[in-house]
């Protein structure tokens, strides 16, 4: 068959007009991509960026074709996804996730509860009277819906006509001394309004020792903190006089979030949904409990321009934005006092959807949620920042599945557990399009915040010249001087990073605090003591299988739901393992993979994998096959074991054939006796999503094991319930600590999400003495067995 190659002249045009479009789609997806908005106001091209400055390829592009795109923008403008509604500008309408999450977090029955979502200012502002006030309050009220809008708990929210609303009157104390101002501050900072009755804000007014103070109290349900902004703006204008410009919006806020609630978030879903084990980690810091207090303490920060400078050249330097930078480091403070090394810490976005022109002209609560997982691997804090810039990136692309919506998913596949804390959030109003947005003609004397379930909230803005930081932190979750210590550790990396006292190429150590420095001495002291004269000898992982196997082959090696497996049983399914990989032409060295669920066969092909002189890379059958084809690819899989459906590995996959341990000799080399040899590798997600593996040897990983069991007292009368997953280190002791030892292990088989509940019943029936994981593992197994802890009271469990 033969093809014309001719081309005609319209056909030539046709084919520019489809490249120049493909072109001009290309450089609005690599904006989006890169958190920044595109819009024309008056004739000109105007961006905004939610992630620091532009790259230059997309500078470029935007130079090179400004024409073409301010063309493209606004032959858009009147695809608006928004139908403005005015007819209905009255009728109840959906409350957001996030306002959703607010009301809930009011009522005492839930953790964390019991407080709003809300904001308190103070603004000093001399000579200005009770009457001028009022009048402005009365006008900003008018003026915004959001200050005329009531919520509902069964789910929405309305809009109510002014001549509906009764215009709280301006509190109006004064003193000689600052009692006054000390009195409304304890009356309306941590107020809580009525959701029936809007406005769900308070203003008051102080004269104490000549000094005229405005108290302004806000609800989050009504505005988010931009929005607060403009309606704080127009409020003080108001009130010295000024009259306000016109509010000519075509769209009101119910508009927007009828039209932002028909996105269709399927894509956004996914992306969350193959990384949720990594979110529901959460963060492991010690806590008091469900004791919270009902007050919030602020701890704050504040960089002058000089200093401010010299942290945005290192972020400029780096190639991230401020935000991505201060996240790395709050999340390498947290980190510093958390028990684990990856944890999850939830991030605020302002999340105003372009869905038409006249949406910043809105006001309202726009704000979204999504989880940053950043992992402290002794990474420099140039590596870090680059992961929370992709961490951000992911929370600003996939923003159309909200926070809230994960976190309802991850506690339904828990069986209704939450299970992990998130007490740590993220907020961030720095970009590049609020450079004005902070320079008022007035200025906050003192001002806190509160979030229901949140323990410290991290805000950061540029107000004036200066980066200010804020940590707002909820009394009684924390033990005592834990946060302040922290934040002290947190404020002391800052500055030595914007004096140039940290490179990028370093690596992030804090300064560990005096007192806490002399305690880690004490305690170093104490254990060095305690192991002085123990001697190890050196030998392989398997070493204490086989040896047990020859001692008491009759004891119980292994229990789960379906085997109770002696210790020569394991060996003998262990032997056929590596019989057949060695059949398969796998031989030492060579890296097999272990894709199974958690089981005694899972063990079997453990044990025999290292029988062969092999690596074992351990796969989580519950992740995605793209995750899985990443770590198979980057492990250098030469096989895998594999008991379900495998074909996303291209390799040789071989189905455990162990009904071969029924023969009793294999011909089978001697085991490998090198302990430097490579035992495992195991792979976690790493922030910027791209599997990262760790190798670790027999020699490196039985030294850890062998104290612990020392210090223990781990033997044949120990019971242990094997909780981690086999991707996941712990699981290293529970299966060469404990069997190794001549213990017993209990598995409970689990999906891709655990169930505290079936750990609970395992317990209580195998008489389980000894327990290894996670302290969030342990949390989980208590929350779900609640009330039946007094039924096993009795039940001794050691927690290590």
């Amino acid at each position: 068959m033969i093809f014309s190659t001719a081309r005609t002249p319209l056909r030539k045009n046709r084919e520019s007009e489809h490249l120049m479009e493909s072109l001009l789609s290309e450089i609005m997806k690599q904006a989006s991509n890169e958190g920044v908005d595109l819009w024309v106001e008056e004739g000109a091209l105007h961006f905004r960026t939610t992630q620091g400055p532009l790259s230059d390829s997309l500078r470029s592009s935007l130079k090179a074709h400004r024409q073409q795109i301010i063309d493209t923008l606004k032959s858009k403008e009147g695809d608006s996804l928004i139908e403005p509604s005015p007819e209905e500008a009255h009728m109840p309408f959906p409350l957001t996730d996030v306002q959703s999450a607010y009301l809930l977090g009011r009522r005492e029955s839930v953790q964390g509860g019991g407080v709003s979502c809300h904001a308190y200012f103070e603004v000093e502002m001399p000579g200005i009277t009770l009457e001028s006030l009022q009048r402005a309050f009365e006008a900003i009220i008018r003026r915004y819906d959001s200050l005329r809008t009531m919520y509902d708990e069964s789910g929405f929210q309305q809009v109510l006509p002014f001549d509906e609303i009764d215009v709280p009157k301006i509190a109006n104390l004064s003193s000689d001394d600052e009692s006054s101002c000390v009195e409304l501050r304890g009356t309306m900072s941590h107020a809580i309004h009525e959701i029936h009755k809007p406005p769900l804000m308070g203003v008051g007014l102080s004269h104490a020792k000549g000094v005229d103070t405005v108290h302004v109290s806000i609800d989050f349900l009504v505005a988010d903190w931009t929005s607060m902004m403009v309606i704080l703006d127009t409020f003080f204008e108001a009130a010295k006089g000024k009259a306000l410009p016109e509010n000519d919006a075509r769209i009101t806020f119910r508009d927007y979030v009828i039209a932002a609630q028909k996105i269709n978030s399927d894509k956004d879903r996914k992306y969350w949904e193959d990384r949720y084990q990594d979110i529901a980690i959460g963060v492991d810091v010690p806590m008091l409990g469900s004791a919270w207090k009902n007050q919030f303490k602020r701890l704050d920060v504040k960089l002058s321009k000089e200093l401010k400078d010299g942290f945005l050249n290192f972020a400029k330097r780096v190639g991230v934005s401020l935000s991505a930078l201060l996240l790395a480091l709050y999340g390498a403070s947290i980190a510093n006092w958390s028990a684990q090394k990856r944890n999850a810490i939830v991030v605020t976005l302002f999340d105003r959807k372009p869905l038409h022109p006249d949406v910043k002209k809105l006001t309202g609560d726009f704000t979204s949620t999504g989880y940053a997982v950043l992992e402290q691997r002794g990474q420099s804090l140039g590596d870090l920042a680059k992961e929370s810039f992709m961490e951000l990136m992911g929370i600003v692309e996939h923003n159309s599945y909200s926070g809230v919506a994960i976190m309802r998913d991850i506690t339904r596949k828990n069986g209704g557990n939450k299970g992990a804390s998130y007490p740590f959030v993220f907020t961030s109003a720095l970009s590049s399009d609020r450079k004005e947005e902070f320079s008022h003609n007035w200025s906050i004397s003192y001002a806190i915040t509160q979030t229901p379930q949140v323990g410290v909230d991290f805000q950061a803005a540029i107000i004036g010249t200066d980066l200010c930081i804020n940590w707002d932190v909820r009394q009684g979750v924390f033990p005592d001087g834990m946060i302040e210590t922290m934040f002290e550790s947190f404020c002391s990396t800052l500055t030595r990073v914007s004096l140039g006292k940290i490179r990028p190429e370093d690596p992030i150590i804090f300064e560990v605090p005096k007192d806490q420095a002399l305690t880690r001495s004490h305690v170093q002291q104490d254990l060095d003591q305690q192991a002085a004269g123990r001697s190890y000898a050196e030998e392989m992982l398997f070493d204490g299988l086989l040896r047990q196997a020859k001692e008491h082959p009759d004891r119980i090696a292994v229990v789960d739901s379906h085997n109770c497996l002696t210790f020569l049983q394991l060996r003998k399914r262990a032997d056929a393992i590596a019989f057949q990989l060695s059949e398969a032409g796998i031989g030492p060295k060579d890296h097999v993979g272990i894709c199974m669920t958690k089981g005694a066969e899972q063990i079997a092909c453990v044990y025999g994998t290292l029988l062969a002189g092999c690596t074992y890379v351990p796969i989580n059958p519950s992740h995605p096959d793209a995750r899985k084809e990443a770590v198979a690819a980057r492990a250098g899989l030469k096989a895998l074991l594999s008991n379900s459906d495998a074909r996303w590995f291209r390799g040789a996959v071989l189905s455990p054939e162990t009904s071969l341990c029924q023969t009793s000799r294999f011909d089978l080399p001697s085991p490998p006796n090198n302990p430097s040899n490579n035992a495992y590798a195991i792979f976690t997600s790493g922030s910027t999503g791209e599997p990262k593996g760790v190798l670790v040897s027999h020699k490196a990983a039985l030294n850890t094991i062998q104290d612990i069991c020392a210090r223990f007292d781990v033997g044949s009368d120990t019971v242990a319930l094997g909780v981690s997953n086999l991707d996941f280190d712990l699981s290293v002791f529970d299966i060469f600590g404990v069997i190794g030892s001549g213990g017993t292990l209990v598995l409970v088989e689990q999906g891709a999400f655990a169930n505290p509940t079936l750990w609970a019943q395992a317990a209580c029936s195998n008489k389980i003495t000894f327990w290894n994981s996670a302290p969030a593992q342990m949390s989980m197994m208590l929350d779900a067995t609640s009330g039946e802890r007094k039924r096993r009271a009795t039940r001794h469990i050691d927690i290590y």
